[in-house]
């Protein structure tokens, strides 16, 4: 299994390459789908759409679906947004 710096400088590597190749202006749907291609390119292990359990003190209250569960470790969740807000930390918290 890889070492952690070693996976998240290959994620951080595949993502650059797809913004390079498609540069700004698509829908989210769209850098998932190329991401997944890069990381299939690169032989980087991946769980697309993984559904995990969200509990609320100890009760199950909901589920939410990761973009990626990299070499079961690192999560990543794709945004195309101009800018990154709070809000958009809320599922790694």
């Amino acid at each position: 299994m890889l070492a952690d710096k070693e996976i998240t400088d290959r994620i951080i590597g595949a993502a650059i390459q797809v913004h390079k190749s498609l540069a700004p202006g698509f829908l989210e749907a769209i850098y998932e789908e190329a991401l997944a291609a890069e990381f299939d390119h690169l032989s980087i292990g991946y769980d697309r759409q993984r559904t995990i359990g969200i509990e609320y003190r100890g009760r199950p209250i909901g589920e939410h679906r990761l973009d990626f569960l990299v070499e079961g470790k690192v999560i990543v969740e794709l945004k195309a947004v101009q800018a990154i807000a709070d809000i958009h930390f809320a599922v790694v918290r």
